[in-house]
């Protein structure tokens, strides 16, 4: 039943941002194979996050505490792109992961993660375990914001991140 609500969501993701859940590839041989626009879903249990094929991330769903990561903390029912950079809000490009935190030690306002293709991982949503990693003590970011090792060092390597009970950690290379 599970692949059904995934494809289910993908689907209302894909009518939200109006395309096609998969496309042509090139043909190799004779065969052409359709490749997915999404690829990857997570959810916290009240909001959805997607990371597209061309490395966007998408979210609605439940916003408290910024978890939709468009910079602000209301509720949506269509997909809106998540922003980073709080100086001047653009929006996250590079993706390759996506996490989501969705346990009750987190509080009802939960977090997501991202790994750009940069090996920098964004984090944005509930930070009131500094889940987030951000070296910030606010209890909460409405946009990605980039992980740091120290004050001001980003953390560098990572390849993917994975979220729970209120916690981040990243598979570095």
């Amino acid at each position: 039943m599970r692949p059904t609500v995934r494809l289910g969501v993908a689907a209302a993701l894909a009518s939200a941002l109006a395309i096609p859940l998969t496309a042509a590839a090139p043909a190799q041989g004779r065969l052409a194979a359709k490749q997915p626009l999404v690829r990857i879903m997570a959810s916290n249990g009240v909001s959805v996050c997607a990371l597209l094929a061309a490395g966007t991330a998408y979210c609605w769903g439940r916003g408290g505490a910024g978890s939709l990561g468009d910079g602000s903390t209301a509720n949506v029912d269509t997909a809106h792109q998540v922003l980073m950079d709080p100086v001047s809000p653009t929006p996250l490009t590079g993706a390759t992961f996506l996490a989501a935190d969705a346990t009750e030690q987190s509080g009802p306002e939960n977090s997501y993660c991202a790994v750009r293709g940069t090996h920098t991982v964004w984090c944005w949503g509930a930070n009131t375990l500094h889940q987030l990693g951000n070296g910030n003590s606010a209890s909460f970011e409405d946009i990605a914001t980039e992980v740091k090792t120290s004050p001001g060092h980003p953390l560098h390597g990572a390849v993917s991140v994975t979220m729970n009970y209120g916690s981040a950690c990243a598979l570095t290379t």
